[in-house]
């Protein structure tokens, strides 16, 4: 079995890396052919698991599987159903199931766990049985089990009728019912027992109809088969009334009385008596399911039917009184003629007034209370009038506007007004020409200056040109397959200072900072042979209120030395624009600026490497080379051309927030001015 690998570039000088193949390529795509033969791949895939392998006579490899069920599959139980990959089944209720192989199996055990025993007996005129599996019940509907009859009990309906009026009566209404006092008028209470003999009795006067009814026969009692009725009569057991015992030889008439109707019948030759009583109470109303004892009303109406009873008092004011007042008092009486109201006050005068106001809000002045039987106003930039509707009127003088224009905006925030100058997108400090020079302060040391900015500002950056310059170096050690580089970190900086106050006039307190950085790598790539190498400059800048500008840029090189030319960097070379990231709003005032640059860098390559960079300085305007001193003293350092303007010396690299004592800042030759932008872009 063979395989054959090519690169995926062709050349004749492959080893050349000044032409189309470099060191590069080797990491990118290869093509590989493999030509291979049955014998060959024969023992790589073994058969198994019903799943066997061959080989096609164009080459490829084969596989064969048995068809399998189809996963997943639908089960449905009950109304539900689901596509499932593998099922359970679950021991429940003494269903058991087990696996035999491929079969599943099933058992399941009775329960053995006693029951209770329950039998069913007649009783009050229930009578139960059976039909096949089915338990029957019969009611008698004639039933009524022995003992006291019910003879005075109040049927669902027998109750006071609807829309009853009252005039001129008192009333007691409790759960015998509704007694009404009306003088010579028959009252409408019912009262019922029972009283002996036949007769029914009856009295109607106020309190209402109350009857005495006889006690009358409720049930039969079943007769035998006789020859001849031999004495008849009322037994001296049982509910009975009147005379008991057995009569022969007279004649028996049988009457109805208590709600008790009789007929008889002789057809077929037999005379039937029947006996008829009233209809039974279904729903007859409890003894305590009605209006409660001593209800009374006065000056309500109402309304009472056998739902109930309903009193409606709203058009009627109640007996009560109450009165509060102030300078006031008074009298009240109420009863059924009405209300009976008597008010009196003192006569008006200081004595009896003592009228208050109170001024509230934070436009006041003077006292804000006022008290007395008369108060005055008068008005301050205001007319007052009087009108004849009892009014005061307040007059002001009409509303005003302020327009902002020229340079001003006015805006207003609740009752305050301001006004100010626009805010400024753009300022510079000086104006910068043929007086240009440049400056280094590097290091430990600050460059300051004063600076007047006359209107606000607001800036998303600082721009300060710079003199940069290319920076290239050689240097021997040439070697075969090598790669190495050298980065350079510049950091530039600035603080805005302000005038401290007090005790401390004499010295600058830190505003804000800016800051803004370079990073310039220079890296070197040999390949095979050591004198061909590559060279590349990666740098990343600031621009336009950003820190993340980037160039890359390489040429090749032969040679047996290592030679780091700037050429290829003259973009960056000369008087070049270097902008600070600030994103800042400036009020106007007086301010001093100081600015302050670092380098850093990191090596893993030959020590010359990271001097192959970019070289910068500050430009700035050049003033006079003359520092004046004061009369009667020698001249030194500390006597500025400009308060402020020169060199402060700190420990701190870079730059430091710390406060400046003006004498602290040193004068500098041509006492040059930095020139910088402020300059806002969205």
């Amino acid at each position: 079995m063979g395989i054959t690998a090519s690169h995926v570039l062709s050349a004749t000088t492959p080893d050349d890396p000044s032409f189309e193949i470099q060191p590069k390529h080797w990491n990118s795509i290869h093509a590989i052919t493999l030509n291979a033969v049955g014998s060959e791949i024969s023992g790589a895939f073994a058969n198994g698991g019903g799943i066997t392998f061959g080989l096609s006579a164009d080459g490829f490899i084969t596989a064969a599987a048995p068809a399998g069920a189809p996963s997943p599959i639908n089960f449905s139980a009950g109304t539900t159903s689901g596509n499932i990959g593998s099922v359970v089944f679950a021991d429940l209720n003494g269903l058991a199931f087990g696996l035999n192989g491929s079969t599943i199996t099933g058992s399941y055990t009775q329960s053995t766990h006693p029951h209770s025993q329950y039998s069913f007996s007649n009783l009050n005129g229930v009578t139960f049985g059976t039909a096949g599996s089915t338990v029957t019940a019969s009611v008698e509907t004639n039933y009524q089990a022995p003992g006291a009859y019910l003879t005075t009990a109040r049927a669902s309906t027998d109750a006071i009728g609807l829309n009853t009026a009252q005039t001129n009566v008192t009333w007691t209404v409790n759960s015998s019912g509704l007694s009404f006092n009306a003088g010579g008028y028959a009252g409408t209470g019912f009262t019922s027992t029972t009283t002996a003999g036949t007769q029914v009795k009856a009295t109607n006067n106020t309190a209402g109809l109350s009857m005495a009814v006889p006690a009358f026969l409720t049930t039969s009692v079943a007769q035998t088969a006789q020859s001849a009725i031999e004495g008849f009569g009322v037994s001296n057991t049982g509910q009975t009334a009147g005379n008991t015992g057995i009569s022969t030889g007279i004649d028996w008439v049988l009457a109805g009385s208590g709600s008790i109707t009789l007929s008889q019948s002789t057809a077929a030759g037999t005379n039937t008596v029947w006996i008829q009583h009233p209809a039974w109470i279904t729903t007859a109303r409890a003894s305590t399911d009605a209006i409660g004892l001593n209800t009374a009303q006065t000056n309500v109406t109402w309304t009472v039917n056998s739902s109930g009873l309903s009193l409606n008092a709203a058009g009627y004011a109640g007996t009560g009184t109450t009165f509060a007042g102030a300078n006031i008092s008074g009298s009240m009486t109420q009863n059924s003629v009405g209300l009976n109201l008597s008010l009196s006050v003192a006569a008006p005068g200081a004595a009896a007034e003592n009228n208050a106001h109170n001024l509230l809000g934070a436009n006041t002045a003077g006292n804000t209370t006022a008290t007395g039987s008369t108060i005055g106003l008068s008005g301050l930039n205001l007319t007052l009038s009087g009108t004849n509707a009892s009014q005061i009127v307040l007059s002001a003088p009409a509303t005003s506007s302020l327009v902002g224009f020229n340079g001003v905006t006015v805006s207003t925030a609740g009752s305050t007004i301001s006004v100010g100058m626009m805010m400024a997108s753009y300022f510079d400090n000086v104006a910068i020409d043929h007086h240009s020079q440049t400056i280094d302060p590097g290091g430990s040391t600050i460059w300051v200056a004063p600076v007047i900015i006359p209107m606000p500002v607001s800036a998303s950056f600082l721009r300060m040109n710079k003199s940069i310059s290319g920076v290239s170096t050689t240097f021997a050690g040439t070697s075969a397959n090598t790669t190495f580089s050298g980065t350079r970190f510049h950091t530039d900086a600035f603080v805005l200072y302000s005038q401290m106050t007090g005790a401390s006039s004499l010295s600058l307190g830190s505003v804000t900072s800016g800051t803004g950085g370079w990073t310039i790598q220079t890296r070197v790539g040999a390949g095979t042979a050591g004198s061909q190498y590559t060279v590349t400059f990666n740098i990343t800048y600031p621009l336009a209120g950003t820190n993340d500008s980037s160039y890359s840029t390489s040429y090749n090189v032969s040679s047996s030395n290592f030679n780091i030319s700037s050429e290829s960097m003259s973009i960056f070379t000369g008087w070049r624009i270097n902008d600070i990231p600030f994103a800042a709003s400036l009020s106007p005032g007086v301010y001093w600026i100081g600015f302050g640059e670092s380098t850093t860098s990191s090596n893993n390559g030959p020590a010359g490497l990271v001097g192959a960079s970019l070289g910068m300085s500050w430009i700035g305007v050049s003033q006079t080379n003359i520092n004046p001193g004061y009369p009667g003293q020698a001249t030194n350092t500390s006597i500025q051309l400009q308060p402020g303007l020169g060199f402060w010396t700190t420990n701190s690299n870079v730059m430091t927030k710390d406060s400046i004592g003006l004498n602290s800042i040193s004068a500098m030759a041509s006492n040059i001015r930095p020139y910088f932008q402020l300059i806002r872009r969205a």
